[in-house]
């Protein structure tokens, strides 16, 4: 491979990726495979972590279900910063150590990364993500008014009251059920 094909297969992997570069590449004559393409990229060298004073972190998967790790992201840039092996608290607190300009992190609801933060970066600011604060949002309405629904006299929830007589069992697992049912068939008094 020459240098020239290689900083070709490069800069189509960076635009496009895996597959859809090799689709590209087979469209200009060029035989390779998307595993070559991702290879380039991942060959790549990375710029030197610099000064990050808003932290994103959040959790991916190297194999579906089996192997996570942390992805690390500078807020301010949007640029993913570095990838940890693996989402221990021990992890994440060491490199935020090696940071100690980190004002904000912004995380998930899990209790790793904020154990992490709290041992790594003491004086930054925790902040819940996006998708986590839509998410929290969701849940709040979603329990409120399945209690709304459920305390209506006319129409009481019959998952609530098997729950009850049973004398165990989550109520707002209940409540869920019941707003369901709800939003389904549109009837109920919300």
């Amino acid at each position: 491979m020459t240098t020239r094909l290689h900083q070709m297969v490069q800069v189509i992997g960076l635009a496009t990726g895996g597959m859809l570069g090799a689709r590209v590449t087979e469209r200009l004559g060029i035989q390779t495979c998307w595993m070559t393409i991702i290879r380039r990229i991942m060959a790549l060298p990375t710029a030197p972590v610099e000064e990050v004073s808003e932290l994103g972190i959040d959790d991916f998967s190297f194999r579906r279900g089996r192997k996570f790790g942390t992805i690390l992201v500078d807020l301010q840039s949007h640029q993913v910063i570095d990838l940890l092996p693996d989402r221990k608290k021990e992890t994440a607190a060491a490199w935020m150590r090696a940071h100690p300009e980190i004002d904000l992190v912004s995380r998930d609801r899990g209790g790793d990364y904020a154990a992490g933060a709290r041992e790594g970066a003491p004086q930054a600011t925790q902040i819940a993500d996006r998708f986590h604060m839509s998410q929290n949002l969701v849940e709040a309405v979603e329990l409120t008014l399945a209690r709304r629904r459920c305390r209506n006299p006319k129409r009481r929830c019959s998952s609530l009251i098997r729950r009850r007589k049973k004398g165990g069992g989550a109520i707002e697992s209940s409540h869920r059920v019941c707003l369901r049912r709800a939003l389904e068939t549109g009837s109920g008094c919300l």
